[in-house]
């Protein structure tokens, strides 16, 4: 009878503990429905960004570029570290590279870099440059220079550039740059200054086809070609490229090296994302400090990164 009684007394507390869990559940609001990852097309996608190989072991560095393109798709301004240029497509035979901002304080730089093309290859480049001190709209330190662009077969096979010490009227030449090529490749580079100092590159490569922007990285026949920091607008402007990709550097230098520290030997390797597109390339290698030197500072897998959006 005890039992019976106490159940008959608890019967309330139960009833009431079942309605109120009923109501919390059916008051609970449902779980959301996980948000799909994000679908990404990498053809709506556009190189945004380089950043280039950094590091205290090597000869030298960049700043990391961005890139803004036009309705066209086309690269139409270069920003890096305070430097801003606006890139014009004229024509088809003439591109013109304007600074439109610099970080320096007091001057007014304006600089013009115009590429002339023929058949779609650079084959001229004038660069024009003065400074304006702001406070007294002084012109200071005007300058003007060129560089042809020679081909063989429809490869870069030759470089010239040309000085001038009284703005334009008349040019010296001050180095020259030989490719050798070989079964679709540049195997040499050979670079000769106005004084004698050489500098010879050898290049070896990969069985591989050559990866879109593979040679963007320093010390390559790219490099070499066009070290003014607007490697992607002339990147598919200067003939053929190598049929493969360069996987190690070796540098010869003769009379003089081209910065205190400079690159000995040099490997790389080369990593694509997802979608094929090249994410990255690491740089091991020795760098050196004096001509001949035998004592070599290494360096392993400094990487160049490659950003999408």
């Amino acid at each position: 009878m005890r039992s019976e009684k106490l159940l008959l007394f608890l019967l309330p507390f139960i009833f009431s503990t079942i309605t109120s869990c009923s109501s919390d559940s059916e008051d609970s609001p449902t779980n959301p429905v996980p948000e799909k990852p994000e679908v990404i097309n990498p053809t709506n996608q556009k190189l945004v960004s380089i950043l280039y190989p950094k590091s205290m072991d090597i000869g030298y560095s960049r700043d990391p570029q961005t890139y803004e393109y036009d309705d066209l798709k086309r690269v139409n301004k270069i920003s890096f570290t305070g430097w801003v240029y606006g890139v014009n497509y004229v024509n088809e035979n003439l591109i013109e590279i304007d600074m439109l901002d610099d970080p320096i304080a007091g001057f007014k730089q304006n600089s013009k870099r115009s590429l002339h093309l023929q058949n779609g290859n650079i084959t001229l480049m004038v660069n024009s440059s003065f400074d304006i001190v702001e406070s007294t709209k002084e012109v200071r330190s005007s300058s003007k220079d060129s560089v042809l662009f020679k081909y063989t077969n429809n490869y870069l096979s030759r470089l010239e550039y040309y000085g001038s010490t009284n703005n334009g009227k008349n040019y010296r030449l001050n180095r020259q740059v030989d490719y050798k090529i070989e079964n679709g490749n540049v195997t040499q580079m050979k670079e000769t200054g106005y004084s004698g100092e050489v500098v010879e590159v050898n290049y070896t490569y990969d069985n591989s086809p050559y990866i879109n922007m593979g040679d963007m990285i320093y010390e390559t026949p790219f490099f070499y070609a066009f070290n003014y920091g607007m490697d992607i607008v002339v990147k598919d402007r200067i003939g053929k490229k190598s049929t493969n990709n360069v996987i190690k550097i070796d540098n010869i230098y003769k009379n003089y090296l081209p910065q205190p520290t400079a690159f000995n030997s040099i490997t790389l390797k080369r990593n694509l994302d997802e979608f094929g597109r090249l994410a990255e390339i690491l740089m091991s290698g020795t760098t050196i400090t004096e001509v001949n030197s035998t004592n070599f500072k290494k360096f392993t897998d400094v990487k160049m990164s490659f950003i999408y959006k």
